[in-house]
């Protein structure tokens, strides 16, 4: 369980260019962990739900709240984890990195009248394959992670009235998460 920092690359709004700040949600989820006998490397297939986003200014003078593109999906990473440190039996630090494939389940801007699902109307890809990478420091079955992950393609695709694409639109993310080996 933790929370996620995004922000979509080259995305602009209106004639604003690409003047976006990072947007706040969530990721949970779980994974397995497959050591490998005898090293300190580890298989760790998972899946997670995640929001990303972006935060924009006002596209009018008379809008108060900032201008939202809300996005959810499922994330697949198909992570490889590395035994960085054992401090003692019950202290670890790993190094995790991973590609990942994730489905979009709904993309929403927010602002005045705003009704559309970027995915439906194929104004954002529905599909993404990228990368990541996070160190997570473990007390005997807890433990804390902090990660970075980006998008390897555009995810923009179609136009839309309010948002400009500035270049290869692609989600870069940040999240700090806790969570409990089982």
């Amino acid at each position: 369980v933790g929370t996620t920092f995004s922000k979509i690359s080259a995305l602009g709004l209106g004639m604003n260019g690409d003047k976006g700040k990072q947007f706040v949600s969530f990721r949970v989820g779980g994974s397995v962990v497959m050591p490998f006998e005898g090293t300190g490397l580890s298989f760790n297939p998972g899946l997670y739900l995640l929001g990303r986003g972006e935060k924009q200014g006002s596209l009018l003078a008379t809008q108060k709240d900032p201008y939202e593109v809300s996005s959810y999906a499922l994330q697949l990473p198909l992570e490889v984890s590395l035994l960085l440190a054992e401090f003692d039996e019950k202290q670890h630090l790993y190094i995790n990195a991973a590609p990942y494939v994730a489905y979009g389940l709904s993309a929403k801007p927010s602002g005045p009248g705003e009704s559309v699902n970027l995915y439906k109307e194929r104004i954002f890809r529905r599909m993404d394959v990228g990368a990541g990478v996070s160190l997570l420091y473990k007390y005997r079955k807890a433990f804390l992670r902090v990660g970075f992950d980006t998008s390897l393609m555009g995810q923009v695709k179609g136009a839309h009235e309010a948002l400009v694409n500035v270049g290869t639109s692609r989600f870069f993310t940040t999240n700090i998460s806790v969570g409990y080996q089982f």
